[in-house]
């Protein structure tokens, strides 16, 4: 069986949980360790509908946006996470700049994007939200998301679901690539078929 390889990044300011999103759905274990400061890198095999992924996920430091984009870690991504904490709004203005700042660099309109607000658990009863819930969607749109999650790393609320909810939506927009090319090599047969039988 050969191996379909997906790239995903995500981003977001520093503290915001996002080693703990990857770490929970990797590992099913919650991390809160020390702020990350370099790029780290993680790798998921999944098999969906007979086919086997591997998932690579880069998780970028939120202290220097700059030097984190310019290392060209978002290259050729089919994916995008964006992460902001739930308790905290400046995270989730600050995802506009993380958005500009990819966007000088790289290409990433075509990337498929999520908007998961972390640390949801920190809200109490209003983790069955409803007053916010509209506002998020609108900014999630603004960001070009296709979804969005209010979720929790720390007890697992809607990491999965998000994750691969990403993963699925990537993976749907491949086959369709595929299909659509198969169909190009096809129509291109069928020219030169008819183009020498005269």
């Amino acid at each position: 069986m050969s191996t379909i390889f997906i790239k995903l990044i995500i981003v977001g300011d520093s503290g915001t949980g996002k080693t703990s999103i990857i770490t929970r759905h990797i590992k099913y274990e919650f991390s809160d360790k020390a702020v990350t400061i370099v790029p780290n890198y993680y790798q998921k095999i999944m098999e969906i509908n007979g086919n086997r992924y591997q998932i690579n996920i880069w998780d970028l430091p939120g202290q220097d946006m700059s030097t984190v984009i310019s290392g060209q870690f978002a290259r050729d991504a089919e994916g995008i996470i964006y992460c902001c904490d739930a308790t905290d709004s400046r995270t989730r203005d600050n995802l506009k700049k993380w958005e500009d700042a990819l966007k000088s660099k790289e290409d990433i309109e075509k990337m498929k994007k999520i908007l998961i607000e972390n640390k949801c658990d920190l809200l109490g009863d209003e983790m069955n939200y409803n007053d916010n819930i509209n506002e998020l969607r609108l900014f999630s749109k603004e960001l070009g998301c296709c979804n969005f999650f209010r979720a929790s790393a720390k007890v697992g609320h809607n990491i999965d679901e998000a994750v691969n909810y990403l993963i699925k939506d990537i993976i749907k927009d491949l086959k369709e690539e595929a299909i659509k090319e198969n169909n190009k090599k096809l129509n291109k047969t069928k020219s030169n078929s008819k183009a020498g039988c005269c």
